[in-house]
């Protein structure tokens, strides 16, 4: 099985924060576990709606490169950058307006107003709304 105690070796470490552990393992068995078409676009929703910066192959392949197959590490990065739209060798934050998305929807969200047909009723421009929908 590949999901053992060797993934937690970056966790016990303190090579990265709890959260980010837990979005990596969901990535991994999304991938291994999942191969529906829609699994991508659902990966894709996921990352557009939090603002954590998205997994490189160096972080990938610094975690789990002493446990996993060079194979294994490279097409879920592969499947991660296509899935997300964007592909990167390092860690680096997210845009500002992507920062902007979270914070509108986490507020719409703590105010119970998070719902399509909330975002539809802002006064906002359409392109902003099709953006707080997760559409870009």
């Amino acid at each position: 099985c590949l999901f053992n105690n060797e993934l937690l070796r970056p966790l016990d470490l303190g090579m990265l924060s709890k959260e980010r552990f837990y979005l990596l393992i969901q990535l991994m068995k999304i991938y291994f576990y999942c191969p529906w078409p829609s699994t991508s676009r659902s990966v894709k929703l996921i990352w557009r709606s939090i603002p954590d910066c998205l997994f490189s192959f160096n972080e990938l392949n610094q975690y789990f490169g002493t446990i996993m197959d060079s194979e294994d590490i490279k097409n879920i990065f592969e499947f991660f950058s296509t899935a997300v739209g964007s592909e990167s060798s390092y860690c680096q934050p997210r845009s500002l307006k992507h920062l902007s998305k979270c914070t509108v929807r986490s507020l719409m969200e703590v105010n119970g107003q998070l719902c399509p047909r909330n975002i539809e009723e802002l006064i906002v421009p359409l392109t902003v709304r099709a953006y707080l929908r997760l559409l870009e």
